[in-house]
């Protein structure tokens, strides 16, 4: 993947050593740096406007227009308002600069002369992040086409029911990721405002650079792997394949925790470790149905209500059984044999199109060969009596 860096600055001297340095990290195997080089504002913005830059790093103190007004245009304009500027300076030390170039909008706000040690870390974690956020870009365009690529074939209606179903659960996904990032990304900023607390006092030590680098390489690890996950989750089954159901569960369950943490629904998971042949990613899509349709009924109960998910996994042979029950009061009796017809739900219309727990019977009993039924519990729990619904989805064993 082609990565460009803009790097503005009037004498080409800087930009000669900056671009060496550039161009002697040691970025990830996949990534190939192009680094586009500006002497003054005009061409910084055509080159800004004409291509997708990863990363401008801007020199302040410029002849006819200076960097602050550079940043000033790149905000404004909708192609480059969300472009991540570093300013470097070497006449702006004041705080007063520093503020300013940070309430236009740059990332960072650094000091010449140019120490590696403090540059490179944030170069490499601009471009990751870059990379990161195009994946999802990409991951997010494959999906809408293969969405018009079904729709246009016009096939069966449970080929475009399940289709519809999963791509509810993708926007359920998308925003449990954008959950997911909020605490890596904090740290990321945590660590960068430490570094950038440690040059204005003078303190720069190796050994703390090299901590805070660490951290922040571990948070974009995450970041990656979250993705992966992603992508990795919404990827079709072409065949059956062996599978342990406790690391399925585990990573589907990293997908959700901090929107689960959010709601304050707690996720009680007991889990042998059993190992299935099956369509792993459609028997996570069942299972994400019947948690995401729990945590919708939870969500709607007062705050003060303690919420529980509750995740059982064991073996009964020839079958392994999975359970999923919540706490939420259970399914009234009088509707609770219709709850897999399609159409049918008791959410408003812009909660749920009741084909969720619709499609899950189908994926379970038409693709996995196994059956889905469900009915309403009481049990105890930490000394409290409890009612809710437990759905249960029994799966051959491999023989």
């Amino acid at each position: 993947m082609q990565v460009n860096i803009l790097i503005v600055d009037d004498k080409q001297s800087n930009l000669d050593t900056l671009g060496f340095l550039i161009n002697d990290i040691d970025f990830r195997a996949d990534i190939e740096i192009n680094v586009i080089q500006a002497d003054n504002g005009n061409d910084a913005l055509s080159s800004a406007m004409k291509n997708d830059i990863a990363l401008i790093i801007l020199d302040i103190q410029m002849p006819q227009m200076d960097g602050f007004e550079i940043a000033a245009f790149l905000k404004k304009a909708s192609k480059t308002k969300d472009m991540p500027i570093m300013f470097l300076t070497a006449a702006y030390k004041s705080e007063d600069m520093r503020e300013r170039g940070l309430h236009l909008g740059a990332v960072d706000y650094l000091l010449k002369p140019i120490d590696p040690l403090i540059i490179v870390p944030k170069i490499k974690h601009y471009i990751d992040f870059y990379v990161i956020t195009h994946k999802l870009i990409n991951i997010n365009k494959n999906l809408e086409l293969k969405i018009k690529e079904e729709v246009d074939k016009n096939q069966e209606k449970d080929r475009l029911l399940f289709q519809q179903s999963k791509m509810a659960s993708m926007g359920e996904m998308i925003g449990n990721i954008a959950h997911q990032w909020r605490q890596p990304i904090s740290i990321i900023s945590m660590w960068s405002n430490n570094i950038i607390m440690d040059i204005d006092m003078e303190e720069v030590q190796n050994e703390s650079l090299r901590k805070y680098a660490t951290n922040i390489n571990e948070q974009t690890k995450h970041l990656s792997q979250t993705i992966d996950d992603f992508r990795d989750f919404f990827s079709p089954n072409k065949s059956k394949d062996k599978f342990s159901l406790k690391s399925s569960i585990n990573k589907t369950m990293s997908l959700l925790n901090a929107s689960f943490k959010t709601h304050e629904i707690d996720v009680i998971i007991e889990i042998d470790d059993i190992e299935i042949t099956s369509l792993e990613n459609e028997l996570m899509q069942a299972i994400l149905n019947i948690i995401k349709n729990a945590k919708d009924i939870l969500v709607t109960l007062p705050k003060e209500y303690k919420k529980i998910i509750f995740i059982t996994i064991y073996r009964e042979t020839p079958n392994v059984i999975i359970e999923i029950k919540d706490n939420a009061g259970g399914v009234p009796e009088d509707i609770i044999e219709k709850v897999f017809e399609p159409y049918f739900t008791t959410k408003h219309k812009s909660q749920g199109t009741g084909i969720g727990l619709y499609m899950t019977e189908s994926i379970i009993t038409k693709h996995l060969e196994g059956s889905l039924f469900v009915k309403n519990v009481e049990y105890k729990y930490e000394e409290k009596d409890y009612k809710g619904a437990a759905f249960t989805i029994k799966l051959p064993l491999d023989d």
